[in-house]
C-alpha cells in the first residue's frame, strides 16, 4: 500500500481480499498510525493498476521492483504528473465493497510479492470538504498530505527551542476545528437521557486512547459535573481524584472536561493519559485555551492549535510541563495507579487524576475525593434506544433497525447479567465478556468473599477491577459524590457472581446482593434471586426450624410446600450432563444445574407438599421454576421431556409429581399468569418465598453461629 505524498517504502499489509475496503483503511491506519492520524473512514483507496501494461482483458499491478518514474516518484513522496495520471478518470475504491469482487472488476490477477497493490490517498485542508462540512463533521484540519506535519521542538533542559539537537523530541501540532456543543457541560442538564455526537473529538483521540463518537447522558453525568465544577475552583490546593469502576466514563469525562477549561474557561490545558496498546504507553496533550469572547452555539466552530505526542518519557514529560508554553495550565492525569503517580515525578503535582483503583487517602493529603457511579439498568437501557448500532455492534443482531423496545428491553436485561454496570464491558460482545469473567473461578474462597462483599481483596490483584462496580446511594444527591459513607462496591455480573459464588459464600451475603440488585434495579435481579433460593436450602439443611417453605396460591391444591432435604448438589456443564445428574437423583438431595442454559427448571427435588388444615405432609417430586416475573410460557412438551428423563430414574423417588412457580412476592404470585402454548392442563402450582423472611428470623444471626 503506496501512500501518495509520504516518503519511504509501503508498508505491507496482510488482510483477507473476502475483506471490505473499510476494513483495508482500518488496517492500513494501525500499520502506520504515526503517518496517518486523521480516521481511517477519511482516506481514499484506489486500485493501483499499471496505465502501461495490460489490456482491456486483463489489469495488471504496479511493480516494485523494477526503477520505473513512476515508482520511484512514489518513494520519495512525490505527488507529480505521473502520479496525478494514475489517478486520472479513476474512482475511489467503495468502503463497503469486498475487495476480491472490486479487484475482479477491473480483471486484475491474484496479488504477488513485489508489487504495490492499493494506493492510499490521505485527507489534505484543502481536500477533506468545506469548512461548513467540516464543522458539522468535526473532523480534522491537518496540514496537506504532501508536506510532513508541523512540529514544534522541546528541549529537556525546560525550554522551549527552535535548534535540533539529541536531547530534543517533538509534538505534532494540529489545527482542530470542532463544535464546542460536543463538550458544553453546562448544557448536561438539558440532554439527560439523550445522545449527543461528539465527532470531532472521536476523530481526535482516535490514534491517542480513543473517545466514542457520542455519549448518553445520565442524571448522574449532570450531577457528576456539578461537583467537579465547584472543585474546579479550589484545584491548585486541593487536588481532585475522581474514582470509579472500570468503563464507566472517567477517562471521557477527562476529555470533556480539558476541551471545556480550555474553550469556556480560556485556560491552558495539560492531559497526561495512560495507553494499554502494545506499541503506545501514554499520551501527551496540550490546549492552548480560547482567546476572546465566545457564545455557547452549536453553529459556532473553534479553530484551536492543539500539540500531542504519545510515548514520552519522564524526562520528556517533565520537559512539556515546565516548557514557557505550557506552564499554568491545569495538569489532568488519566488511568495511572496511586501507586505509580506517587513514584513517577513527572506525574505530580496534578490538579485532578481519574483512576480505577483504591486511592487511600492519608490524613495530611489535601485531596477531594469523587466518584462516578457505574450504570444502572435503565440507562444503559436508555443508551441502546439512542444508539441502536449497539445491537449490530454486540452481535444482538444483524440490523440496527426493526427490533421493537419490548424486545430491546429483553436483549439489554439479558446483556446486563454479564456485563453489570460497566458501559464498555456493555458494548462488548457476550463472548469477550465471558472470557474475561471466567479468571473468576481461579479465585481461591477467601479473595472471592472479599472481592464479591469487602473489596479489601481487591488490592492483591488486577484481575478483580473486571468484577467490581462502584455505586452511591442517592445519585440526584451532590454530597453522596463526595461523601464515602454514602459510596458501596458490588459485583453486579450475574455471571461473575456465579463464578464466584461457587466458593460456598453464607446466605447472608447473597441476601445483600439481592438487596443490592433491587435497590439499583438490575437487570440481574431475578438470577440474584434464583441464587438466594439454591442458598437458602443448601444453609437449611440440619436445621429443622429454618427449612425452606413456600407459600402457596389460595387456590392451589396444595397450601405450602417444605423443602426440607439432607444435601443440595449443584451440576452439568452441558444439558446432557444434566440429564445424567437427574437420572441417579436420590430423594434426599436437591438438585439445581449448573448450565445456565438448561430448559424449563432451575431444580428438581422431593418435598413436603401440605394440604389446607393438615399438618400430615404427602412426599412429592417437584419441577422447580425461580422468577421475579408475573407470567411465563411452556409447553406441556417441556413438562413430558423432563418425565422422559425422569423415568430413567433408579432411585425410589415419589411418583406424584407437580411443577412450581416460585416468586419472590407475594404480589407477584397471586398475579402470576402461566400460559401453555398447546392448550394443554398441566398440573401447575405457584408459590412465593419471601427474602424478607429471611431477615425477620434474624438470618444473619443465625448463619453467623452455625458457620
Amino acid at each position: 500500500c503506496a501512500l501518495l505524498g509520504v516518503p519511504g517504502d509501503a508498508p505491507l499489509v496482510r488482510i483477507s481480499r473476502k475483506e471490505t475496503t473499510g476494513a483495508l483503511k482500518e488496517s492500513i491506519k494501525e500499520e502506520v498510525p504515526e503517518v496517518i492520524t486523521c480516521a481511517a473512514r477519511d482516506l481514499q483507496l484506489y486500485v493501483a493498476r499499471d496505465p502501461s501494461k495490460g489490456d482491456a482483458d486483463r489489469g495488471e499491478w504496479l511493480s516494485d521492483e523494477d526503477e520505473s518514474l513512476l515508482t520511484s516518484a512514489l518513494q520519495r513522496g512525490e505527488v507529480d504528473g505521473a502520479v496525478k495520471a494514475l489517478l486520472g478518470g479513476a474512482a475511489p475504491m467503495k468502503a463497503t465493497g469486498m475487495l476480491q469482487s472490486i479487484f475482479d472488476k477491473l480483471k486484475m490477477p491474484p496479488p504477488s510479492t513485489k508489487q504495490i497493490h492499493i494506493l492510499v490517498q490521505l485527507p489534505s485542508a484543502g481536500r477533506v470538504g468545506t469548512r461548513a462540512e467540516q464543522r458539522d463533521q468535526g473532523v480534522l484540519v491537518l496540514e496537506p498530505a504532501i508536506k510532513r506535519l508541523k512540529t514544534t521542538s522541546w528541549q529537556r533542559d525546560h525550554g522551549e527551542a527552535s535548534g535540533a539537537s539529541a536531547a530534543q523530541f517533538s509534538m505534532e501540532k494540529v489545527e482542530l476545528e470542532i463544535d464546542p456543543a460536543e463538550f458544553d457541560l453546562d448544557a448536561l442538564s438539558e440532554k439527560v437521557g439523550s445522545r449527543i455526537g461528539t465527532p470531532g473529538l472521536h476523530a481526535f483521540w482516535s490514534t491517542l486512547g480513543e473517545f466514542p463518537p457520542g455519549y448518553h447522558v445520565r442524571k448522574e453525568e449532570e450531577m457528576f459535573w456539578a461537583v467537579v465544577k465547584q472543585l474546579l475552583l479550589s484545584t491548585g490546593k486541593s487536588p481532585v481524584v475522581i474514582l470509579g469502576s472500570p468503563g464507566v466514563g472517567k477517562s471521557c469525562f477527562l476529555v470533556l472536561l480539558a476541551f471545556y477549561v480550555a474553550y469556556f474557561q480560556n485556560r491552558k490545558v495539560l492531559v497526561i493519559r495512560q495507553l494499554k496498546s502494545c506499541d503506545r504507553k501514554n499520551a501527551v496533550v496540550f490546549l492552548k485555551g480560547k482567546d476572546g469572547e465566545h457564545e455557547r452555539s452549536s453553529g459556532t466552530s473553534w479553530k484551536v492549535s492543539v500539540y500531542r505526542a504519545f510515548n514520552l518519557s519522564a524526562a520528556d514529560i517533565d520537559a512539556v510541563r515546565e516548557a514557557e508554553m505550557t506552564r499554568g495550565s491545569l495538569v489532568l492525569v488519566d488511568g495511572y495507579t496511586q501507586k505509580y503517580v506517587k513514584a513517577n515525578d513527572s506525574l505530580r503535582p496534578f490538579n485532578i487524576l481519574a483512576t480505577s483503583c483504591q486511592y487511600d487517602k492519608k490524613s495530611d493529603d489535601p485531596a477531594t475525593m469523587v466518584v462516578l457511579p457505574a450504570w444502572r439498568f435503565e440507562d444503559l437501557l436508555g443508551y441502546v434506544l439512542s444508539n441502536r448500532s449497539w445491537l449490530v455492534e454486540t452481535k444482538q443482531r444483524a440490523a440496527s433497525d426493526g427490533t421493537s423496545e419490548e424486545v430491546i428491553r429483553q436483549l439489554v436485561a439479558e446483556h446486563y447479567k454479564y456485563s453489570g454496570g460497566s458501559l464498555r464491558a456493555f458494548c462488548t460482545t457476550r463472548e469477550a465478556i465471558t472470557r474475561v469473567l471466567t479468571a473468576a473461578a481461579f479465585f481461591p474462597r477467601e479473595q472471592s468473599y472479599q472481592l464479591v462483599y469487602e473489596r479489601s481483596g481487591a488490592r492483591s490483584d488486577d484481575r478483580s477491577n473486571h468484577f467490581y462496580r462502584q455505586y452511591i446511594v442517592d445519585p440526584s444527591n451532590v454530597n453522596h459524590y463526595v461523601n464515602q459513607i454514602c459510596w458501596y462496591v458490588s459485583v453486579d455480573s450475574a455471571y461473575a457472581l456465579k463464578l464466584l459464588g461457587r466458593h460456598n459464600l453464607r446466605l447472608d451475603k447473597y441476601l445483600e446482593y439481592y438487596r443490592h440488585a433491587e435497590t439499583v434495579g438490575a437487570g440481574y435481579l431475578g438470577l440474584a434471586y434464583e441464587s438466594l433460593l439454591h442458598r437458602a436450602v443448601s444453609e437449611s439443611i440440619g436445621n429443622g426450624k429454618h427449612s425452606v417453605e413456600i407459600a402457596l396460591r389460595v387456590d392451589d391444591s396444595y397450601e405450602r410446600i417444605v423443602l426440607d432435604v439432607k444435601r443440595t448438589w449443584c451440576s452439568g456443564e452441558n444439558k446432557a450432563d444434566c440429564h445424567d445428574a437427574l437420572t441417579i437423583l436420590d430423594e434426599n438431595t436437591y438438585w439445581h444445574p449448573d448450565y445456565p442454559l438448561f430448559p424449563f427448571v432451575d431444580a428438581v427435588t422431593t418435598c413436603d407438599a401440605f394440604a389446607k388444615g393438615s399438618e400430615e405432609p404427602e412426599r412429592v417430586l417437584a419441577y422447580v421454576q425461580v422468577t421475579i416475573r408475573d407470567r411465563k410460557t411452556f409447553t406441556t412438551a417441556d413438562f413430558a421431556a423432563l418425565d422422559e428423563v425422569m423415568e430413567k430414574n433408579t432411585k425410589r423417588l415419589p411418583t406424584k409429581r407437580i411443577f412450581v412457580v416460585v416468586t419472590n412476592k407475594v404480589a407477584t404470585r397471586d398475579s402470576f399468569t402461566l400460559t401453555v402454548e398447546d392448550g394443554a392442563s398441566c398440573p401447575t402450582m405457584v408459590g412465593c418465598f419471601d427474602p424478607g423472611s429471611l431477615e425477620e428470623r434474624g438470618a444473619r444471626v443465625w448463619l453467623s453461629s452455625g458457620e
